[in-house]
Formats: structure tokens, C-alpha cells, sequence
């Protein structure tokens, strides 16, 4: 069962890549409305499924499978979303851009390699001392605390291009803004929290 598990979530790699270059195009345009929303839709539906399949007695297959489905649903959805702000596809090989996204890979691909390490390492020294139901009660629990992550990751994503545009036009209202949006960013997450810790 972990063996096909583990070839559904290396599959639900695949779709991922349209959904990180359709979140990039979409912050780069200032929509990250959009991309938000789809995100936030598939954690949503994802935490969902998840319970109703694991109260129902299905087995980590069967949710690694829903999963992908999911992950294959959310990158169409994505897709469609760019047609909709007028994306368009272009098939065209441009080599000094490859050569500058290239340049970029080492620091920007290790830093989500080194954030998932870091984010699940509670659960590797769980493994060590506790129990594999342990480890499941834990990784349950762990589901409503990775929906709710995705709130702040999302809003910070969604402030970087304001917060660009602000310091290159305006330097002194930078610091002003920044304070605003971090102020924000708490006063949203602060019920959240406790909300999480009643459940």
C-alpha cells in the first residue's frame, strides 16, 4: 500500500509544475486572487476527501490516489483560470531566458527542498519515539494546521508585488506599509489559531 501510495504522490508531481508556473504568472500579472483561491479550494477539498476516506475505512492508496486527483483537477482549473485573464501559450524556445531561469535554480530550487525537510521533521522524530499511530494522529492534526499555513503563504505571496511597487515608486511609505500588512497578517491568523487549538 505505501508503495502505490508513494507512486500516486510522486505522480501528483507532474500536475504541480503547470500549478507553480501558473501561480507565477498570475502573481507577476497581480492576480494572486486567482491562484489563492484555487489553492485554497484544493486544501479545502483535500482535508475534506481525506476524512470521509479515512472514517470510511479506505487505506493510504486509495487517499494518495484522491489526492492526485485532486492535484490533476486544481492545475486544469489553474489553466483554465490564465486562458480566462488572457495567458496565452506561446511554444517558442527563448535561450537567454532558459539561461536566466537556470542561473536561479540552485537558491530558489533548494528553498523549498530545505523548507519540507525542516516542516517534517516532527514527524520523522515521532517515527523514532513514538508509535505508527502515533505518527497517524499526528500527520491527521497535522492536515488542519497545513490548511491553515496556507493562509499566510498566500497573503505574503499576494503583498510581495505591492510591496514592490511601493518601495520602488514610493521608499517612504515602504516601511509604513510593511508594518500595515504584518499587522494585518496577524490580526487574521490570531482567531485562526485559536480555532485550531479548540479543534
Amino acid at each position: 500500500e505505501i508503495r502505490v501510495a508513494m507512486v500516486f504522490s510522486l505522480l501528483s508531481l507532474l500536475p504541480s509544475v503547470p500549478m507553480a508556473v501558473g501561480e507565477a504568472v498570475l502573481l507577476a500579472f497581480g492576480r494572486a486572487a486567482d491562484y489563492v483561491s484555487v489553492g485554497l479550494a484544493e486544501n479545502v477539498a483535500r482535508a475534506i476527501v481525506g476524512a470521509l476516506l479515512v472514517f470510511s475505512g479506505h487505506d493510504v492508496a486509495a487517499i494518495a490516489a484522491a489526492l492526485l486527483a485532486m492535484r490533476i483537477l486544481a492545475s486544469v482549473v489553474l489553466m483554465i483560470v490564465l486562458r480566462w485573464r488572457g495567458v496565452t501559450f506561446a511554444a517558442t524556445f527563448d535561450r537567454a531566458l532558459w539561461r536566466d531561469f537556470f542561473a536561479h535554480v540552485p537558491v530558489l530550487g533548494s528553498i523549498p527542498i530545505v523548507n519540507q525537510i525542516y516542516a517534517r521533521s516532527d514527524i520523522f522524530l515521532l517515527t523514532y519515539f513514538g508509535s505508527w499511530r502515533d505518527v497517524g494522529l499526528y500527520s491527521a492534526g497535522l492536515r488542519l494546521v497545513d490548511l491553515a499555513r496556507t493562509i499566510p503563504i498566500a497573503y505574503s505571496k499576494a503583498i510581495y508585488p505591492v510591496l514592490s511597487r511601493i518601495y520602488g515608486q514610493r521608499g517612504e511609505e515602504f516601511t509604513t506599509v510593511a508594518q500595515r500588512c504584518l499587522r494585518h497578517g496577524l490580526l487574521m491568523m490570531a482567531p485562526l489559531t485559536i480555532l485550531l487549538c479548540g479543534c
